[in-house]
């Protein structure tokens, strides 16, 4: 097993909480997923004899270990208070001890110092031997470990509010447009590969509890490249998606000057995002809340309209390539649904909660989908749909049109605030890892965001909503995140050997995103293709360069957050 593979329990000298720690590629520096009492002094252990349990096997078994502060006679009830939630624990300016932890950094000695990352959604701890108390600087934050108090109910609404969003609003039209009347056999092909993209990143998720999705599990078990590729992909559908996300809101506040409104709410988001304002979890609600209450309307002012046409007839018209090139565009709706495997450290009992509740919430999701799709056929006609930049407000007709105007404005605002803050970060993740220029690392010191990052996006943005068709940004966007998530089907075809099932899953995943993805149309899969090529150019310039100056070309394990 290779040293950075190597992974086992340790505990301290003084009856600490046990860690588990990864030793470095060097051997020299140990990174630690800590679980610790408050006020346990840290501890850098030596690497030691790997343990070839998996990572859910260590997990459970550290849950099920008391932890020896109890078991050397320290009180329950005192121990209990010591655990209380500390997740954004205030502490006092003491610059002597502060110690600055970029996200990246490793657990290593820093003289009278130490410096830590818990990996995945922990945050940094920063201690000293002599105290063992957290010491962060003036405003700033100490982090320890998040409790798993999200049980399955709670993971399907965290997984709905993640997909339920402004894709609806703008997808319904492009899809009809291919696929006449056979939009239900399309959402259907698109939730079965959602399904199979979310269960395989729900197992990786187990295996590899880190932020980053596929970006890190394909350089775990693919490979650097296929990581990158992961990464590079993430980063063009969500480019893809806020340009959609803005025409969409261009197209239902102000239909006659949508690219106008588009590019100006692009601005607006961007400038938003450099102050550091972000949608916090209440407005995430809200927006959802709002969501559904809208396509409530729609479902029932078009089931009071007289049938323009039969929804569930005549669709077998349209021709299984059609099917399939609409549900690659429909897949653009459900982006989001692999949110939930990203919380496997907030989780009760993951390994059964996570792939429990992603089906039901992808499940849930395609019903309001399928009631929604079939109202607007019914009330509007695939021809309707197919020629209307809003075409759930053409389905809802004159006296609601409005308020669905609306809706779709609002949902659209909401979901491209939220794309162009995770886009930022992801750009910046790759920027640290040497895979973009590192210029882009940049962040700015008094709102502490990636200002030059998102200004890239913002750019790129700004240019997709001046010159590309709404139709295809969302097909662009369909083609990368396919992409992107038949990286990680292949990495988790790495997983389970012995499990036939999961292996069959997983590559039903696999062909399906290669298969959607080449279907879409033919502009968006050529724009796709030509974008992964010049990122592709681009790691290979930066990484030459790093050469020539005397660097590596080779990563160095480092797996910054990636699509948060």
């Amino acid at each position: 097993m290779p040293a950075n593979r190597a992974a086992g329990p340790r505990r301290g000298k003084d009856g600490s909480c046990g860690e588990r720690w990864r030793a470095s590629s060097s051997g020299s520096e140990v990174v630690a997923r800590l679980r610790r009492c408050p006020g346990d002094p840290l501890q850098v252990h030596p690497a030691g004899e790997p343990d070839h349990r998996s990572d859910h096997q260590l997990d459970r078994a550290e849950e099920e270990q008391p932890c020896p502060r109890v078991a050397g006679g320290l009180g329950e009830e005192q121990h209990a208070a010591d655990h209380e939630p500390q997740r954004h624990q205030d502490v006092v300016d003491d610059a002597e001890h502060l110690v600055a932890l970029p996200d990246d950094e490793l657990l290593v000695p820093d003289g009278e110092r130490q410096r830590s990352v818990v990996r995945g959604r922990s945050h940094a701890v920063v201690g000293t031997p002599s105290t063992g108390r957290p010491h962060a600087g003036k405003g700033e934050h100490v982090h320890t470990t998040p409790q798993r108090r999200i049980g399955t109910g709670d993971a399907v609404v965290l997984g709905i509010g993640s997909m339920l969003g402004a894709g609806v609003f703008a997808v319904f039209g492009p899809a009809a447009a291919v696929a006449g009347t056979a939009l239900l056999p399309a959402l259907a092909v698109a939730g079965a590969v959602a399904v199979a993209n979310a269960m395989s990143s729900a197992w990786l998720a187990a295996r590899h509890p880190e932020s980053g999705g596929a970006y890190v599990y394909g350089r775990r078990r693919l490979g650097e490249t296929w990581g990158f590729l992961a990464g590079w992909a993430f980063v063009t559908g969500k480019t893809a998606s806020c340009a959609a996300m803005a025409l969409t809101l261009g197209s239902y506040a102000w239909p006659d000057h949508a690219r106008a409104v588009a590019a100006a709410a692009v601005v607006a988001m961007v400038a938003v995002n450099l102050r550091g304002v972000t949608r916090t979890a209440l407005a995430t609600r809200v927006l959802v809340g709002c969501t559904l209450a809208v396509l409530t309307a729609v479902v029932v002012a078009a089931f009071s309209r007289p049938a323009v046409a039969a929804p569930l007839q005549g669709w077998t018209d349209a021709g299984p390539l059609a099917v399939l090139q609409a549900a690659g565009l429909l897949f653009f709706a459900f982006a989001g649904y692999a949110r939930i495997a990203t919380l496997g450290e907030e989780v009760r009992d993951p390994a059964r909660t996570i792939p429990r509740a992603i089906p039901l919430a992808l499940g849930l999701v395609l019903v309001v989908y399928a009631v929604v799709a079939v109202a607007a056929l019914r009330a509007a006609g695939p021809d309707a749909l197919a020629a209307s930049a809003a075409p759930l407000a053409t389905a809802a007709g004159d006296g609601t049109a409005p308020l669905v105007r609306i809706g779709g404005a609002v949902a659209s605002a909401g979901v491209l605030l939220a794309l162009v803050a995770g886009m930022g970060r992801t750009v910046l993740a790759m920027a640290r890892d040497r895979e973009l220029p590192g210029a882009l690392a940049a962040v700015h010191p008094r709102f502490a965001v990636p200002h030059r990052a998102e200004l890239a996006v913002g750019a790129v943005v700004l240019l997709l909503v001046v010159t590309a068709a709404p139709v295809t940004a969302i097909g662009l966007s369909g083609f990368a995140v396919l992409l992107y998530y038949a990286v990680a089907n292949a990495a988790a075809l790495t997983l389970h050997r012995d499990r036939p099932w999961r292996r069959a899953l997983s590559g039903f995943g696999l062909l399906g995103c290669v298969v959607l993805a080449t279907l879409l149309p033919r502009v968006s899969v050529l724009a796709g293709a030509v974008v992964l090529a010049a990122g592709t150019a681009v790691r290979a310039l930066v990484r030459a360069g790093r050469v020539r100056r005397g660097g590596t070309c080779t990563g160095d394990d480092r797996t910054d957050p990636v699509g948060r």
